[in-house]
């Protein structure tokens, strides 16, 4: 019976190399197409778990300092979750009045422009007479109604938008507190799908990246707060 040697194993050389290769991009690219495909479907738990990843790697010194003063993981967790919502709130209550405060103004402002706006036409260059800038306006009047019904048809076409938001808030803050309190274990048992000869590159890898992605996001968050109390 006939039995294949090693000379016959190499006897395609380089087109033989570029099969193999060929193949292997090709069941490399279809499985990346797939796991895309399910994190898009997955996108009301992916997006909140990525951000919380984020979050949680800006609040982490917090968590650890409350552990050096003697408080357990679960409790600095929970702790450091809630000063990150109160510190979110005395944000939104310090940049919100202000704005409320200079709308008036605004509207104000927006209601004298349509009058400079057409003493502007009924001069030169335009030079458009009384009679033509009153159609303008009689248009504009007209057109009102139905730019109101768009405005109110896009507010329940945002309502939905407006409910998922909140939800994914509400489950980026609970992420985050787990992350916070077991993130290694979380990273341990990612690990754990790796082939234990590749684990401890894997885990070098990743937590060298984690932290270089914390520092630069707290010396972004330190940067904010700095340049907020600054502008308030």
């Amino acid at each position: 019976m006939f039995e294949p040697t090693g000379d016959q194993d190499d006897q395609w050389g380089a087109l033989g190399t570029m099969a193999g290769w060929s193949w292997r991009f090709l069941v490399s690219m279809t499985a990346l197409v797939v796991v895309v495909f399910i994190l898009i479907q997955l996108k009301f738990v992916v997006i909140p778990l990525l951000l919380a990843v984020l979050i949680s790697s800006v609040l982490a010194p917090l968590t650890a300092w409350m552990e050096r003063k003697g408080l357990a993981r679960g409790l600095a967790s929970t702790l450091t979750v809630v000063v990150a919502i109160l510190v979110l709130v005395a944000f939104v209550l310090v940049a919100v009045p202000p704005f409320l405060k200079n709308l008036g103004a605004f509207e104000a402002a927006f209601e004298n422009s349509g009058e400079h706006l057409y003493e502007w036409l009924n001069g030169s260059p335009f030079n458009l007479s009384d009679a033509q800038i009153q159609d303008i306006k009689l248009r504009i009047a007209e057109a009102a109604p139905q730019l109101q019904d768009a405005l109110i048809t896009g507010a329940k076409a945002a309502a939905p938008i407006a409910i998922q938001a909140v939800a994914t808030f509400g489950l980026t803050i609970v992420l985050t507190g787990y992350l916070l309190q077991g993130g290694d274990r979380y990273w341990q048992w990612m690990l754990g799908f790796f082939a234990p000869v590749n684990r401890p590159a894997i885990n070098e890898l990743g937590v060298t990246a984690y932290s270089k992605l914390a520092s630069y996001l707290q010396g972004m968050a330190i940067m904010a707060a700095l340049y907020g109390v600054g502008v308030a």
